[in-house]
């Protein structure tokens, strides 16, 4: 099983670490591990780079987005994808969770793939963290600007 979480970044801070995902990632993984002063300590760091997801923005959004799509279904605020195509099956669960988003996938890339569409749609500073790949990533890439010298 795959499992994603996925954090909305502030853009500032989106703009300034493109490139540099890396460090998102050790500030969240080293939040993850640790305990007492120093995880209070990369909380307030975590709240300063990451913008709150609205839950009931999320939850209307999701709703608006499963009904027009076979498989898809919600179930106690949890959305699922189910997808069976020429005996590749693939599912995938989408939750909110505190200040992040958890996706957890199984078989083929179908399914989480259809979330991170979603969610790249909505809202372009999307960072998902692949637990246990140990990498992260953009759902939609920042354009940089690109400068011509003469």
């Amino acid at each position: 099983m795959r499992t994603y979480i996925i954090y909305l970044i502030e853009k500032q801070f989106a703009n300034h670490f493109y490139g540099r995902e890396h460090m998102f990632y050790d500030l969240f993984h080293d939040y993850e591990e640790t305990e007492g002063e120093e995880k209070r300590i990369l909380r307030r760091q975590i709240m300063c780079v990451t913008k709150r997801i609205p839950a009931g923005l999320f939850s209307s959004y999701m709703d608006e987005k499963i009904t027009s799509k076979q498989g898809c279904f919600e179930e106690n605020g949890v959305y699922y994808i189910r997808k069976n195509r020429n005996g590749a099956v693939s599912e995938a669960s989408l939750a909110f969770r505190n200040h992040s988003l958890i996706l957890h996938a199984s078989g083929s890339y179908e399914s989480e793939t259809i979330f991170f569409e979603w969610l790249r749609q909505w809202n372009p500073y999307f960072l998902a963290l692949d637990t246990g790949e140990g990498r992260c990533a953009w759902l939609r890439p920042i354009k940089q600007p690109k400068f011509i010298l003469s």
